[in-house]
């Protein structure tokens, strides 16, 4: 099945994290991808030791909105080829769990190949579903990403310490 994650508050690729720590407790094959990031997060960190979970990341190298275009074109480039070499290796996959972490963002702004991710959710809801589950996270999902859902969480911030000019904290935040 395919869960969705979205929402503006903490939790997202937290929660994502712990259904793949519970899938691979369970012997099972985990893929966790992280679009935008730099591969530098604790649970990245954890989740590479242990032997059934393959971690995909990219090269983050400031914010998008940040970015010249030329600058962009480039790191949409290498978001394009973490897609592809996913689903190269879910091809492979008899069953297991595939993470695309904020993977709504590069799918609304144009990174990757909109049609190459549609064309996997809609095998996703046939025999492959069957076998795979699939999760994705981020903010702003686009409708056509929650029509695919069979799964759709949203995490609400009520109160965080950003709001009192605290800093993301290494262990909490990242």
């Amino acid at each position: 099945m395919i869960h969705l994650y979205h929402g503006e508050g903490k939790g997202k690729t937290t929660a994502a994290a712990g259904l793949a720590l519970r899938f691979a407790g369970h012997g099972k094959p985990v893929i966790f991808v992280q679009f935008l990031k730099d591969g530098n997060s604790g649970e990245l960190h954890a989740l590479q030791e242990l032997p059934n979970i393959k971690v995909l990341t990219g090269k983050m190298t400031g914010f998008c909105c940040h970015m010249e275009m030329e600058e962009k074109m480039a790191f949409a480039g290498e978001q394009k080829e973490l897609l592809e070499q996913v689903l190269k290796e879910m091809k492979d996959m008899e069953e297991g769990l595939v993470v695309l972490d904020e993977v709504t963002y590069v799918y609304n702004w144009d990174m990757i190949s909109k049609k190459e991710l549609e064309a996997l959710l809609e095998e996703m809801t046939g025999e492959k579903g069957e076998r795979i589950e699939l999760v994705m996270t981020g903010r702003d999902p686009d409708e056509k990403l929650k029509q695919y859902a069979d799964y759709i969480t949203e995490m609400k911030s009520e109160k965080h310490p950003y709001e009192k000019g605290i800093l993301a904290r290494e262990g909490v935040e990242f």
